[in-house]
């Protein structure tokens, strides 16, 4: 991995050592925790924002930032959810998540998608972090504004999904948030299915939106995407409340 100076002013070499010795440090522990790389990326971006260019520690701050965005995530299987603790059957609520796209595509003439894992384990990753910021949304960094596509597709590449250009689409991230009921916690697979296919009805009744707010709408018709697999989070909210949240990844062609 070689490692970035940039020439803000110019790097001392004890400063470029300081760089090199620190960046190694902080590889070391992403190699352990590939989790940390967002959370260093977002804590490191967000002092850059806060400082001038012309301080002293400018320079350290985006040579690390730099040379930890070019080490790559580990590939790593990311859980599934505990579905039976929801008593839910979760290969049946995923099916029925692929049918209804499937089902609309056919009766449109759009070829079908496909499942892919990798596309399943980068769904849950961000479903899992949707969960634990309590927000479901597309920014990996609290300033990145709707949907910043550059860094989301950085993202999917970190992740060794990287996808080929066709129809100016590579890779794509649909988001979506329901709750459901299920007091009796006997089998909750019917309710949490229902909250499933509601929010894929939302996307479907995008479509005589304008873009961007037809954005999910035209990524379930879109003929140039291949592949697409789903990410879930439960929350157990209240008195059979359940919090979901959905993610789903696709993708045109693997590169």
């Amino acid at each position: 991995m070689s490692f970035f100076y940039p020439q803000i002013h110019s790097q001392s070499h004890t400063e470029q050592q300081i760089i090199t010795k620190i960046t190694q440090k902080l590889t070391d522990q992403i190699q352990k925790n590939p989790k940390l790389k967002t959370k260093l990326l977002n804590k490191l971006s967000f002092v850059e924002q806060k400082i001038w260019k012309n301080h002293p520690k400018y320079s350290l701050i985006v040579s690390l930032r730099n040379n930890i965005s070019e080490f790559p995530h580990l590939k790593k299987d990311i859980p599934e959810p505990n579905y039976r603790s929801y008593f839910i059957d979760g290969e049946t609520l995923k099916q029925n998540w692929l049918k209804y796209y499937n089902d609309y595509r056919s009766e449109n003439g759009i070829t079908e998608l496909k499942r892919d894992s990798r596309l399943e384990n980068t769904a849950r990753e961000w479903a899992n972090i949707s969960l634990e910021r309590w927000n479901i949304s597309h920014e990996r960094n609290i300033w990145d504004g709707w949907y910043n596509y550059p860094i989301i597709e950085q993202w999917f590449q970190d992740r060794w999904v990287k996808c080929r250009v066709s129809g100016r689409t590579t890779s794509v991230e649909n988001t979506g948030y329901h709750a459901y009921y299920c007091p009796d916690r006997q089998d909750c697979t019917k309710q949490a299915s229902k909250a499933l296919k509601d929010i894929f009805d939302a996307y479907v009744a995008e479509k005589w939106l304008s873009y961007p707010a037809n954005a999910h709408y035209k990524t379930t018709v879109s003929p140039y995407l291949n592949y697409m697999w789903l990410g879930i989070s439960f929350y157990d909210e209240w008195n059979g409340w359940i919090q979901i949240y959905t993610v789903a990844h696709f993708c045109t062609e693997f590169q």
